[in-house]
């Protein structure tokens, strides 16, 4: 049996994400898969996180369904203060001392060595814009350098953004786009009608740097009933949105979203302007699954899938107007399915390319 090491930059327990998506589909491919839970990423990842449990505010964990054949390893948070060093000793200590293929998403030094060593197989994911990410993300330390360090070893780049894709074509490097797909429980749901006058639907962590609050909170003060699923992380965007009448519903495991949905008249995404060259939510695929107008702001929709997308106008007012009548008509459309499982045939295929 082949094994994959995934050393993610999300934690299994919280929202599904393309880290869960491929190890899950590489499991079911067949293959043996140790799923690294990233430490805090330093003193102020720490400190962030001390500060949000002092505040009563715990870390949302979702009891996201594993695969048999994934193993997870949850990192302890005082690696986070003990440096580069701990980090690789606990590794050496909790993996095993070789696999057949490693998946990268932080690109940090000292894990892209690690890597090196333990895998015949190296791919980096690069699924986040590190130079031009958000400072609430906590970047990884010399992200630079490690992603410089990936070059000419043998690394297969891979990204789910044809924007990331072509700043590496204009530094010579090859990075292939592995878009993101339709998770099972969307793929395999039954869907209803959508419902006139029904509640226009978000889904997803709300971050008031990635997503358009203002315009969900506006939505809402017009009347409309909107609904957020997932968790809200800065206390000043979850109050806005709760005086505005917006019903957040907190965060939901994967399995239990669509029969959420179901009851909703649209979907949206109203992405703020300042990630739409880098954004490609994974989400995009789940609600092109369904069979709900999916209603979109913010970011720059794949080559070839604007057809499946309402866009909403950059004046406020318009928009406004253009989210309220699809809401009322509640159009349905033919949901459009791409699963995981391709996507993963695509990363095995480059892997395999050039040996």
């Amino acid at each position: 049996m082949k094994r994959l090491l995934v050393l993610s930059s999300v934690r299994w327990g919280f929202l599904w994400q393309r880290h869960h998506a491929l190890a899950t589909a590489a499991a079911q491919d067949g293959w043996s898969v140790d799923f690294v839970d990233p430490p805090l990423r330093g003193p102020r990842h720490l400190a962030g996180a001390l500060m949000t449990r002092l505040r009563g505010h715990e870390r949302s964990t979702i009891d996201n369904p594993r695969h048999e054949r994934i193993s997870l390893i949850q990192p302890p948070p005082i690696l986070s203060v003990l440096g580069e060093r701990a980090k690789l000793r606990y590794l050496r200590g909790a993996l095993h001392a070789r696999y057949d293929a490693c998946i990268v998403y932080l690109p940090d030094p000292a894990m892209v060595d690690f890597a090196n060593g333990v895998a015949d197989k190296l791919v980096y994911d690069e699924v986040v814009d590190w130079e031009n990410a958000p400072a609430s993300w906590y970047p990884p330390k010399r992200h630079a350098m490690a992603e410089l360090a990936m070059r000419g070893r043998g690394w297969v780049r891979i990204t789910d953004s044809s924007g990331v894709a072509q700043r590496n074509a204009e530094r010579c490097v090859e990075c292939v786009v592995v878009p993101p797909a339709a998770d099972e429980p969307f793929t395999q749901h039954v869907w209803a009608p959508p419902v006139p006058g029904g509640p226009i639907v978000y889904f997803g962590a709300v971050r008031k740097d990635e997503i358009d609050v203002d315009l969900l909170c506006m939505l809402a003060e017009t009347g409309q009933t909107v609904g957020v699923i997932g968790p809200v992380v800065e206390n000043s965007a979850a109050r806005r949105l709760n005086a505005a009448g917006v019903e957040c519903s907190g965060t939901m495991p994967a399995a239990q979203l669509p029969a959420a949905i179901d009851a909703s008249s649209a979907l949206i995404l109203p992405y703020a302007s300042s990630r739409e060259a880098t954004l490609v939510p994974a989400k995009l695929w789940n609600c092109l699954a369904t069979n709900r107008a999916i209603l979109v702001r913010g970011m720059r929709l794949p080559d070839g899938l604007d057809r499946h997308f309402v866009e909403l106008p950059e004046a406020d007012i318009q928009a406004l107007g253009t989210a309220q009548a699809v809401a009322s008509s509640a159009p349905a459309r033919r949901p459009f399915v791409e699963e995981w499982r391709e996507r993963w045939a695509v990363v095995v295929r480059e892997m395999q390319r050039g040996e």
